[in-house]
């Protein structure tokens, strides 16, 4: 037979097992069939073990969240290529590149970008006006023309090269689009150059008298010498050039600068230019170009000697002009441990001179540009001179 118990007893024996007693414990004590005991706290039980399953469902989901935000993350970094430490204009292409794939607002926090940042860029890249394009695709070829100058250029010659591509464009716009990309002529100003004691003769003539333009190639050559430092060393350069194109049609380079230095300078331009008649040479009065040496090579290669006046040398100012850019553009611009390594950076500047750099006096057209242009219009018209 059943025993009967109270509702005081009832509610007293559940309290003991949601206080922490054990089920074997309270049977012992109060003597309660084991049956009995699980009837009254099945109730209790049911709501604890659901109230466990609940916490337990909540931390999986919270679990399940944190992982696909992790996951999500790691696609996103995977996707852009760069970090949050990375350049601003690098994070806001990446995050335009992968626009649509990944939501805007995460991309821009994994990337510590704000959001209003990458708005306004990506309705630049969106919306971009015809000047915008245009532009962007002018900054690309003034970085180009930048770096194949090995960053001599300035906005003039730059705007001189795309205006020989066909591409029409003003200075002015060059040169805002060159400080937009942050970039200048790399340039250093030239050294004092070597002064050669002069020859004061009065019997020197002055055959060009600062007529430096001419119409045709072979008719006026100058020539002068510089000096270069290297480690305590002093080399000279001596330079032809014709006064047609500015083309520098012979050059060495020696350790004296001495009349031999000069003569065989003069030899070879004669020699390149196919031994030209009626050539006028001009250069100062440097003890090497007015020895007897120079001047008698001079007349049986039937050459006119043309002399600056005395201590005035704008009376040979292509010349000067010429040192000047040799020495801001290359020269100045590097450090050599030998002649060799001079050298060669001086045929490097040479081909550079005379194939690529605009030149104002020829139109922006570089020397052999300009060279190349005369003979091609000659063959048109067999009445221009040789």
């Amino acid at each position: 037979m059943r025993k009967e118990y109270t509702k005081n007893f009832k509610k007293n024996i559940i309290n003991k097992y949601k206080t922490g007693m054990s089920p074997t414990k309270i049977i012992n004590h109060f003597n309660i069939p084991k049956s009995t005991l699980y009837d009254w706290i099945k109730p209790t039980f049911d709501k604890h073990f659901k109230k466990e399953i609940n916490i337990l469902f909540s931390d999986y989901k919270q679990l399940l969240k944190k992982y696909n935000e992790l996951l999500l993350e790691y696609n996103i970094l995977k996707a852009c290529h760069c970090f949050p430490d990375d350049n601003v204009q690098v994070k806001l292409a990446a995050i335009e590149s992968n626009y649509g794939k990944y939501p805007v607002k995460t991309m821009c926090r994994i990337l510590n970008v704000a959001p209003g940042t990458f708005n306004h860029y990506h309705k630049r890249q969106t919306y971009q006006t015809n000047t915008e394009i245009r532009f962007d695709e002018l900054k690309k070829l003034i970085v180009e023309i930048y770096e194949k100058s090995e960053k001599r250029f300035g906005y003039i010659k730059i705007t001189a090269k795309l205006n020989q591509q066909g591409i029409l464009v003003s200075d002015k716009t060059v040169n805002k689009l060159m400080k937009e990309l942050k970039i200048k002529a790399i340039l250093k100003e030239k050294k004092p150059k070597l002064r050669l004691k002069a020859n004061i003769n009065t019997n020197l003539k002055n055959h060009i008298k600062k007529s430096f333009r001419r119409d045709n190639p072979n008719e006026v050559w100058v020539g002068d010498i510089t000096n270069i430092y290297i480690k305590g060393n002093t080399y000279y350069l001596c330079v032809v050039i014709d006064l047609f194109s500015r083309k520098v049609i012979a050059y060495r380079i020696h350790y004296l600068a001495k009349s031999n230095l000069v003569i065989n300078t003069l030899k070879d331009a004669f020699e390149y230019r196919g031994e030209p008649k009626g050539v006028i040479f001009h250069s100062d009065r440097g003890t090497q170009y007015t020895s007897n040496e120079f001047l008698e090579l001079q007349k049986s290669l039937g050459i006119t000697p043309s002399f600056s006046n005395t201590g005035n040398p704008y009376d040979n100012a292509v010349v000067e002009s010429f040192f000047s850019h040799l020495k801001k553009e290359e020269t100045n611009r590097n450090d050599y441990l030998n002649l060799e390594e001079l050298k060669e950076s001086i045929n490097k500047y040479m081909l550079f001179y005379n194939d690529y750099r605009p030149h104002e006096t020829n139109g922006n057209l570089s020397p052999n540009e300009y060279e190349k242009l005369y003979y091609e219009k000659k063959k048109k018209d067999p009445e221009i001179p040789d």
